[in-house]
């Protein structure tokens, strides 16, 4: 099938997002001098940048690609949690954002970031805002009753960053709406509450060196893709009591500036393509492609479909249409 028409049908795709929304904060300023009180940098009247972070980065480029995109997660009631609301608003997103009452605050990464003679910026250091306790059980409570209210997706997109959103609760409700679910899974935590899942993205660290045969098996779910960098990621995927197969997408040589929000991409574009009806190892490329393009730029800037068509049409032939096609059988 033609490349163009395979991006195509990511228009109109029903993709709900659950997960820990967060807040990402830039305070840019120009370093021309060292501080004389100390070996640091001085930064001369910085500015601020607000964009989307976690789950809602997710959903915001879901949305991007031209899917009917919804979103469920937790802010604070502060300002972190206005600013939120306001950006998803403007990226097209249906939010059902709860507000959880002190002490539990909006989750905010504040990044200290420098520029010196137009260069590009550079991180200088980061300050953390959060409550990774589980919510309580009231606001479980809410999240599941809403989720049991909505129109049935095609995709349910979970990005868990170990905030205390995805209870057991939270995630088995996911699981029973009945649809395909994709896991972006914590580094520590519980993986067994996403057992059964259709697929679970884990990078490098979180899979702890894991291939991605034994991320499936270990999650008995459809399959797995553990997302390795530069190195591309590894797909291992099969049908339930039936033969497995596994596939190494190779990344294209980049100029990486940043690489946050290549994860948030990379989840966005595999659930899009899944949902169209596209193999795994298919929509592995594609979101293969989409990272690709995120770490060459500044911060966490959703891709858009048209950027994603031009660069499926740089990569000559990246995505085939019968996506098994490379494949190897996984040893049992």
């Amino acid at each position: 099938m033609d490349q163009l028409l395979l991006l195509n049908r990511l228009r109109g795709v029903r993709v709900l997002v659950v997960g820990d929304v967060m807040l990402d904060h830039y305070r840019i300023g120009e370093a021309t001098r060292i501080s004389p009180e100390a070996p640091v940098p001085v930064l001369l009247n910085p500015r601020d940048e607000y964009r989307l972070g976690g789950a809602a980065a997710v959903a915001a480029m879901c949305a991007a690609l031209g899917a009917e995109t919804r979103l469920v997660g937790v802010v604070g009631l502060d300002r972190g949690g206005e600013i939120v609301r306001g950006l998803v608003e403007e990226h097209g997103v249906g939010a059902m954002l709860f507000s959880a009452p002190f002490p539990r605050p909006t989750t905010v990464k504040e990044r200290i970031c420098g520029v010196a003679s137009g260069r590009h910026r550079q991180q200088l250091g980061r300050i953390d805002t959060e409550c990774s306790s589980p919510i309580s059980v009231g606001l479980e409570r809410a999240i599941v009753d809403v989720m049991r209210t909505l129109d049935l997706p095609d995709v349910i997109l979970i990005a868990d960053y170990a905030k205390g959103v995805l209870t057991a609760g939270v995630a088995r409700a996911c699981l029973e709406l009945g649809c395909v679910v994709i896991v972006d899974p914590p580094r520590d935590g519980d993986w067994d509450k996403y057992r059964g899942v259709a697929c679970v993205v884990p990078n490098r660290q979180e899979a702890g060196g894991g291939e991605a045969v034994e991320i499936r098996q270990r999650c008995q779910s459809n399959a797995a893709v553990v997302k390795l960098d530069e190195e591309g990621c590894q797909v291992a995927w099969g049908d339930e009591g039936g033969d497995g197969h596994v596939r190494r997408i190779a990344a294209r040589p980049r100029a990486v500036h940043d690489v946050t929000g290549a994860g948030d991409n990379f989840l966005a574009v595999l659930g899009c393509a899944k949902a169209t009806g596209l193999s795994w190892p298919v929509a592995a490329e594609l979101a293969n492609l989409a990272a690709g393009l995120q770490v060459e730029r500044l911060g966490c800037v959703p891709v858009t479909l048209d950027e994603l068509r031009e660069e499926v049409d740089r990569d000559h032939g990246a995505v085939d249409g019968a996506g098994c096609e490379r494949s190897v059988r996984a040893s049992a």
